[in-house]
């Protein structure tokens, strides 16, 4: 639900253009996005690439997908994740790809899936496995945070929070990870962390918080943060922690 932020990128891909538009990934809000400018006007348009895995799922509106290159035929090659889904890699033809209306959904086509951990010929991996492990649902939660008494009175710049649910296998609550991202300008993504996926498997619940401050929430509220480090961040993490474990969700007392 939140409109475009600006472009939040470190950096273009090498070959990222074609004859009319650039394209690049950013980060909107705690979801990373592709975006086609047009060299005509500036015209910035999400990029909604719709990749239907071996499975038969079509992509989450919260999977993340950035941009690996334009190829010399004009077509994209992207990948995209979710944190309980393993990358996979997709393509995009040109004549998609420059269709007028790119926001609605554009056909991708399934090139590869990776596997949810890494692996060598020493270390094989049991995909079916540990894919089994990954039965476990994630949320995005948007909240406006109260300002502190230094920061600007009309400040409601949005806070994100991925909150990571393990699946019930009895009537006892999880216990709490709670991941800030550091920086302070940076961003979690809604992305496969394998990390964060294995703690999930094995119980745990893990809340990334997307503080004030965070890439990809607009200019407005990256500046919100310089002068409040140690301050606004530590008041959105608290805030975070105070709801989820007031909802029932997890144990308070782990």
């Amino acid at each position: 639900n939140l409109c475009f932020p600006g472009l939040f990128t470190g950096e273009l891909p090498l070959q990222c253009c074609s004859k009319e538009y650039i394209y690049t990934t950013t980060q909107w809000g705690s979801v990373q996005k592709v975006v086609r400018i047009s060299l005509a006007n500036g015209e910035v348009s999400l990029v909604n690439v719709d990749i239907i895995r071996s499975s038969g799922q079509s992509s989450e509106s919260l999977a993340s997908q950035q941009l690996m290159c334009i190829d010399i035929d004009g077509g994209a090659i992207l990948t995209e994740s979710a944190p309980n889904r393993p990358a996979i890699v997709g393509y995009v033809s040109p004549r998609s790809l420059e269709r007028k209306n790119v926001s609605r959904k554009v056909e991708g086509t399934l090139v590869a899936e990776m596997g949810p951990i890494s692996a060598s010929s020493f270390t094989p991996t049991p995909e079916r496995e540990v894919l089994g492990l990954l039965n476990y649902n994630y949320e995005v939660f948007l909240m406006s945070t109260p300002p502190l008494e230094s920061a600007k009175e009309d400040d409601e710049t949005p806070v994100q929070w991925i909150f990571l649910k393990p699946p019930r296998r009895d009537s006892t609550l999880p216990p709490l990870i709670v991941v800030p991202h550091g920086g302070p300008h940076s961003c979690t993504p809604t992305t496969y962390i394998p990390a964060y996926a294995f703690l999930c498997a094995k119980g745990y619940a893990i809340l990334h918080v997307n503080y004030r401050g965070s890439t990809g929430f607009g200019q407005r509220a990256l500046e919100s943060l310089p002068g409040n480090v140690g301050k606004l961040d530590v008041k959105d993490v608290v805030h975070a922690v105070e709801t989820i474990t007031g909802s029932g969700w997890v144990d308070k007392n782990r």
